[in-house]
């Protein structure tokens, strides 16, 4: 055993120790959820104060969160070879000290391809081992407990500031970082082989909860990898989908634009805050570019339209309760007629008749009342 505390000891030190089965903490128990909520809160509120930042502030975040995770990385090799612990496995071959190096290669000269692989790889891998440590040998007081926290939580935060500066992840360039991935299993699978190693668990799960499930389900050996490759593909499909979807909504905007011509609709809507603010009510600009040629298709217009009656609604209400007709006007004049003249400057707009109103109306009325409705709908047609 090394001659030292046991805030030095090394996860291989702890199991031989305690067991290959002892836990120092329970996976989502306290001490895993404490990071895993100081993880979330980083990439809550580092995204919303990256944002305020101009170009040179963010490349300094950048660069001082990659000085951050080699001071890091550079602790744990120091601190086991000083101690008599080092082992091949503290070589750089695993997915996330390989990801290490490329938030380096980003630092210094930022392009897509090194902000692609941080998203496709070391994103899901250190989230993954943030989820299912595979460190639960060693208690929270402990250099490796704390290395292997702090470390995959800011592998995590560097892509989500990545993302939050602009970076938008492309489809287009996943047959690179399919290659880059390519590479770092070659190089893991050889040192396995070499060393006698388990860079990127190509050998066995290690003791990892969700890397076990797999190995159970499809076996030790080739099935293993092969529900390694299933479960990439499977992560890279849920990680570029809503990309994908959003791209094939601006094509579409971008053709439907070509076709028929920009059309834009300046809607002022009013937003009501508590029951003196109908009074104070401030004023929104909302866009709503490409109008189809179908109102039902436009379910944003509809909701528009919905509010407008939710708030006539609570005029109606403060009326009925305080018995002021000032109010009630008041209220109608600055807030509910304009809504309405717009929406029906829309609907002409695109050719449409008060059938749409009807059509409305009926859908709203069961939820209002007769009494209500019946102000609603003969303000609605005295608008019209």
């Amino acid at each position: 055993m090394p001659d030292c505390s046991p805030f030095w000891y090394t996860i291989d030190t702890m199991q031989a120790l305690h067991g290959y089965d002892y836990h120092a903490f329970e996976l989502f128990g306290p001490v895993h959820l404490f990071w895993l909520g100081l993880c979330a809160a980083l990439c809550v509120g580092g995204p919303l104060l990256f944002r305020r930042l101009g170009q040179a502030g963010r490349r300094r975040v950048l660069a001082v969160l990659t000085v951050l995770l080699l001071a890091d990385e550079l602790l744990k090799d120091v601190s086991s070879l000083a101690t008599g612990q080092f082992v091949w496995a503290f070589l750089p071959f695993h997915l996330c000290s390989i990801n290490l190096f490329i938030c380096v290669w980003y630092a210094l000269r930022p392009n897509d391809l090194a902000a692609e692989v941080l998203y496709a790889l070391c994103l899901p891998g250190a989230a993954a081992a943030l989820l299912f440590p595979s460190w639960q040998a060693v208690p929270l007081w402990n250099v490796m407990h704390l290395h292997s926290s702090t470390v995959h939580t800011m592998l995590v935060l560097f892509p989500v500031l990545l993302l939050a500066g602009g970076f938008r992840p492309d489809v287009r360039r996943l047959p690179k970082v399919f290659g880059v991935f390519c590479l770092d299993v070659l190089a893991a699978a050889l040192v396995n082989h070499l060393c006698g190693t388990n860079f990127m668990f190509l050998r066995g799960s290690y003791g990892n909860a969700a890397l076990g499930l797999i190995e159970q389900v499809f076996g030790a050996g080739p099935g293993y990898l092969a529900g390694l490759a299933l479960i990439v593909c499977a992560v890279w499909a849920a990680l570029y989908a809503p990309w994908i979807t959003l791209s094939h909504r601006k094509n579409s905007y971008k053709l439907n634009k070509r076709k028929r011509g920009h059309r834009l609709l300046v809607f002022p809507f009013c937003v009501s805050s508590d029951f003196e603010a109908f009074i104070f009510c401030m004023r929104k600009i909302i866009l709503i570019r490409n109008l189809p040629d179908g109102i039902h298709r436009n379910l944003h217009l509809i909701g528009y339209f919905l509010i407008s009656i939710g708030e006539y609604f609570f005029a109606l209400a403060v009326h009925a309760i305080i018995g002021s007709q000032h109010i009630l006007n008041l209220v109608y004049n600055q807030m509910v007629k304009p809504i309405m003249t717009s929406f029906r400057f829309a609907l002409r707009f695109t050719g449409h008749t008060p059938d749409v109103i009807n059509i409305l109306l009926k859908l709203v009325k069961p939820l209002l009342g007769r009494r209500f409705s019946g102000h609603i709908v003969c303000s609605f047609h005295a608008l019209w």
